[in-house]
């Protein structure tokens, strides 16, 4: 029998976590062709995107990693209902953005740092400056290594001119 505060508990609310990431995954890939109709601004999907099957138990480890993280599965810790649904809700929620939003978090430290840090102008030119080249190597080398182009600009301006674009020697 499973009690609430065990280890066995913790591992079993783990199991089952990752578990069900892993199907939500699955679920979503499957079902987005059906979207197309209900939403006709989207891309068009005749088959359902292709992932690798190492994926989906990476997500389930990540998701189940970062709430362990947070403390959601120490019972100790929850003795009132809303202090574990808080823990729950921060957990998923830097969880969700961990694994949606790694791209988008890559491209604005690459746009902050080219900008040079602490100048919005700076910001400015260089989230210009990077969908620039971004868009010229889509062009040129194909939309696989518009991420990698960025980085490599990043770290050329970064040997070149250390405070970005329009940023300050000294800043902190």
């Amino acid at each position: 029998m499973l009690r609430r505060f065990t280890i066995e508990f913790a591992l079993f609310s783990m199991l089952i976590d990752g578990g069900v990431v892993m199907l939500a995954l699955r679920l979503a890939a499957q079902a987005r062709p059906l979207l197309d109709e209900w939403f006709p601004f989207a891309k068009p999907f005749t088959t359902p995107p292709e992932l690798e099957f190492w994926l989906y138990p990476l997500f389930g480890w990540v998701w189940v990693m970062l709430l362990l993280l947070f403390g959601v599965y120490d019972g100790r810790r929850h003795f009132r209902f809303v202090e574990e649904l808080n823990s729950l809700t921060l957990g998923s929620t830097l969880a969700t953005v961990m694994l949606a939003g790694t791209l988008y978090l890559g491209k604005a430290f690459v746009v902050c740092v080219l900008g040079g840090l602490g100048s919005v102008t700076g910001a400015i030119a260089g989230g210009l400056a990077l969908g620039i080249v971004e868009s010229f190597s889509a062009l040129l080398l194909g939309p696989e290594h518009a991420f990698t182009v960025s980085f490599v600009l990043l770290i050329l301006l970064l040997v070149v001119r250390p405070t970005g674009i329009v940023g300050r020697r000294g800043y902190e």
